[in-house]
């Protein structure tokens, strides 16, 4: 398993954890959406949502489950050894982290193009 899927594991993995905040669900879900589907991209985009200060508790859970991800018939790259819930291998890690957020989120995400549901015509 490559660094950047280790990476995009440990992150869903702090998801599940539940220690975001809930009121950065909506913002992480957008950022997540808009994301690139190739996984060094991804990781890139993890990286950046968590540099600011505020995400610092975050990022340091983060940083813990990447160096304590089960080894799977790599070495440790630095980041530690990861692996895919099974089942899930054939999601891409767009999809797995768009599922992750929204399955944590108290409230329902609407879909694209939802905004004038409101208008009944």
């Amino acid at each position: 398993m490559s660094k950047y899927k280790q990476s995009i594991q440990a992150f869903i993995d702090v998801i599940g954890a539940k220690i975001i905040p809930a009121e950065d669900f909506p913002d992480l879900l957008k950022v997540v959406e808009e994301m690139p589907e190739d996984d060094e991209g991804i990781a890139k985009e993890i990286d950046n949502w968590l540099k600011p200060e505020s995400r610092s508790k975050i990022k340091e859970v983060y940083r813990v489950n990447l160096t304590n991800l089960p080894n799977s018939n790599v070495t440790k790259l630095g980041f530690g050894g990861a692996k895919m819930e099974p089942g899930k291998e054939s999601e891409s890690s767009k999809e797995l982290l768009i599922n992750k957020i929204q399955k944590n989120t108290s409230e329902p995400k609407p879909k694209e193009n939802s905004e004038d549901k409101s208008e009944d015509k």
